[in-house]
């Protein structure tokens, strides 16, 4: 005698309960009771008799035929399915991707729970591995869909896969469980998401990291701008104030503080001592009633240093510098020999256009004596006027030259306007750090006249510059 109906796999025992003889009963009959939630498939000899729902059941056993039961678990299961795959990650912009845009990939799994039935017993029973079936199809559905979804961290990609699984088990749907394997889905459900691997968590760092990148330089780009404002501001105080706009960016710590305070103390004494502090070295009552003899620059450690009037020189007691009649170079030893008389006749003209070729020359020997190299001859540049426009056949005469520096070059700008060396030049200077030409006006050009030389300025610039 047979004594089971089929083998049951450990998959149809979700669904499926080991089969039993029916034993006989009084006068040869036999009972059967299938609980609420189960159907029973009677079996006479192996041959599928009637399928028996829940209830009590006799009948008649019989002489020489065996009869068996095969309990079906008719109640709804929670299936567990893990899905893995890679959704599209966050993307990065062309500025950090080299030109292109890129687009990341993260691996992530979720968790859920399908609720099945099983509604068609025969289907059911002809796969050995019904669970295997109904699980490579979710699988083979979640490859085919998941590339489409764009991770989020609130787990929207989760959500949606769920709503996919379910439509694509259901009826008319890529795989209709019902049909193939003769389980009818309810529901899905998410339990939980997260991603997998380290290297996804570092591409979602290196994404952070770009992002806070990006609104790092707007806030540093609106500082910048910030700072600008700002700097213009302090520029005019300092202006009005005749104090450092560097020294007014100071006055909220305690050195900056110390220096405007330890500057007005100065001012007090040296006015008590009779000297104006901001217009002469005179005494007060010698410049009373005398504009005109007042000096262009100012005293005082926080004053700002402001540049005499073109083609004026200073007033006051003739330097030992300054020369009458003739110009010789200065602090040159032995040096006798005037400038020629058609040089003479060019720094007698202020109005000129261009500096002598003779003094040129002398200028940049001087230089080259100092320890500073020349770039060249210089070359002719025009006048600006107020507005920044060349003036028509105006001429001026620029000079670069450097000295090398543990850093680098200093490097110094000259422009000699036109009446020079009666009128003083200006200068621009590069550090040895680098950065642009900034102006400069060291006190050998405020101090400033003919019996001067570019070299002096140069070798004053280059002390202060260490």
């Amino acid at each position: 005698m047979t004594e089971q109906i089929t083998e049951i796999t450990d998959e149809q025992r979700y669904f499926l309960r080991s089969d039993e003889e029916l034993k006989s009963e009084f006068l040869g009959r036999y009972i059967v009771h299938v609980q609420t939630g189960q159907i029973c498939l009677l079996y006479r000899d192996g041959i599928l008799m009637k399928q028996l729902g829940p209830g009590r059941y006799t009948g008649w056993k019989g002489f020489r035929h065996e009869w068996r039961v095969q309990k079906i678990n008719k109640l709804v299961e929670l299936l567990p399915v893990h899905v893995k795959g890679r959704v599209k990650g966050p993307s990065i912009s062309s500025d950090a991707g080299g030109g292109a845009d890129l687009e990341l990939a993260c691996d992530v799994t979720a968790e859920l729970r399908i609720t099945c039935q099983i509604t068609q017993i025969e289907n059911f029973i002809q796969y050995g591995h019904p669970i295997s079936v109904f699980l490579a199809a979710i699988n083979d559905m979640v490859v085919e869909f998941i590339g489409r979804l764009s991770y989020d961290q609130y787990g929207q990609w989760a959500t949606a896969i769920r709503t996919w699984t379910k439509q694509y088990l259901g009826p008319r749907g890529g795989f209709d469980a019902k049909d193939r394997v003769g389980i009818r889905v309810e529901d899905v459900f998410v339990i939980d998401f997260k991603p997998n691997t380290i290297h996804d968590r570092n591409v979602l760092s290196m994404y952070q990291l770009i992002e806070r990148g990006k609104r790092e330089m707007v806030e540093a780009q609106s500082y910048a701008r910030r700072g600008t404002v700002v700097a213009e501001s302090l520029a005019k105080q300092g202006e009005t104030l005749n104090i450092f706009p560097s020294i007014l960016a100071l006055q909220e710590s305690p050195i900056g503080r110390a220096l405007i305070e330890h500057d007005a103390d100065l001012r007090r004494l040296m006015v008590a001592t009779g000297i104006n502090p901001s217009i002469s070295v005179s005494s007060l009552q010698e410049t009373t009633g005398r504009p005109e003899s007042r000096q262009t620059w100012s005293l005082g450690y926080l004053n700002p240093p402001r540049l005499p009037v073109a083609g004026q020189l200073p007033n006051g007691p003739i330097s030992a510098q300054e020369v009458t009649g003739q110009i010789f170079p200065v602090d040159v030893p032995g040096a006798t020999q005037p400038f020629s008389s058609s040089t003479q006749d060019t720094l007698k003209d202020t109005g000129d256009s261009f500096v002598d070729a003779a003094r040129q020359e002398l200028e940049m020997t001087e230089l080259g004596r100092a320890g500073f190299q020349v770039a060249g001859r210089g070359k002719p540049v025009p006048i600006y006027d107020a507005a920044g426009q060349p003036v028509p056949g105006s001429k001026a005469w620029e000079l670069t030259v450097s000295q090398r520096r543990a850093t680098g070059y200093l490097a110094m700008m000259f422009h000699c306007p036109p009446g020079y060396p009666n009128t003083a030049p200006s200068v621009r200077v590069q550090s040895p750090m680098g950065g642009g030409y900034q102006s400069m006006f060291p006190n050998t050009i405020h101090n400033w006249n003919a019996g001067r030389m570019l070299a002096d300025v140069a070798r004053e610039i280059a002390d202060c510059n260490p």
